[in-house]
Order: structure tokens, then sequence, then C-alpha cells
């Protein structure tokens, strides 16, 4: 809490489970902001349709537990105790429910956009841009794979290999009248 604005920082290795993501803000080992407690802070989600942990089909139904719970533990697919909201207050009216991987995934979205919504409500830090990396596609290389597989890529540089020297991509480009077609 000593900074304005704090660049070049980032969270990695959750590209391929954005349900994770969320921990950068709301885990207290990961979480950038120490000073917010998620453990204390409480977000209510209405759902069409909850299935507990015993099978009871719960529907039209606002349920109430900390940022923490939903966050770190029932989409890490452990179970959590929510609480029934009525007009606005929480009941006695408990549900056990776990939100792992193997729940629906509408389920998983809703709580997933709840805890954005609730990390964006604290406003302690706000994400303001983006990394990613790009590659042009070349007549003169070839990648290890012509298919981009999410989070690999292409192989990387050490993977590619060149189809010409610099003499013989010269004289390609000048069979071709200086101008390249790509498809």
């Amino acid at each position: 809490n000593q900074v304005d604005i704090l660049f070049g920082v980032g969270w990695s290795g959750s590209a391929l489970n954005p349900y994770n993501l969320a921990g950068a803000y709301t885990s207290q080992q990961y979480q950038y902001d120490k000073a917010i407690d998620y453990t204390q802070i409480n977000k209510d989600i209405t759902f069409d349709k909850v299935v507990d942990v015993n099978g009871t089909t719960h529907r039209n139904v606002t349920l109430r537990a900390s940022i923490d719970d939903w966050s770190n533990n029932a989409l890490a697919g452990e179970v959590i105790t929510t609480y029934v909201v009525v007009n606005g207050e929480a009941t006695k009216d408990t549900i056990q429910l776990t939100a792992g991987s193997k729940a629906e995934l509408s389920f998983r979205a809703k709580i997933l956009t709840a805890i954005e919504s609730a990390i964006l409500e604290q406003y302690t830090m706000l994400p303001l841009d983006d990394q990613a990396t790009a590659a042009l596609k070349g007549m003169k290389i070839n990648y290890y794979t012509e298919n981009y597989v999410y989070g690999v890529g292409r192989g990387g540089i050490k993977y590619m290999t060149y189809n010409y020297d610099d003499a013989q991509w010269s004289s390609f480009v000048k069979s071709n009248g200086g101008i390249l077609q790509y498809k």
C-alpha cells in the first residue's frame, strides 16, 4: 500500500486454469494486496440452480459465502458451507456445495464472474493491461508444428528451422518480384 501504480508485475502459470487466476488477488498465500482479508468479505451469488453435496437441487437461490471460500475453496473442489440469503439477509439455512472442475461450467463461470466483480469492487488494484506474444509465420521458416498449441505456441525459436540462407532468401524474394503473397 505504498504505491499508486505498479507496472511490470504479473501473474503467470494460470493460463490453462482461469478459475485459479483470481487467487492472485484473493489467496492469502499469493495476493498482491495483503491489506485485504477476503475471508472477511462476503459475496452473495444468485443461482438458477444449485446442486448441493447430497445431490439435492435448489432453484432460484441466493447464497452467501466469503470471497475466500468461493475463490480458493469451492472452485478448487473443496466443500464450502453457504448461507441462504432472503431479502438481502443471511438466514440460518445453509447449503453445502463444491464447484470443482467436475461441476457444471455455467455454475463455475457464475462464481468466477462474481469473484472478479468482488475484486474490482475493492478497487485497490486494477489490471491495466495484458501481456501477450505473437509471431508471424513466414516463408523463410518452418515451425515445429503448424498448429498453434495453447500454452506452448508452435515450439518457439528452439524448434524453428530455416528454408533458406540469406543468399537463397534474397534470390527467392527477387524471383517473386519482391512481393510475397501469403495465404
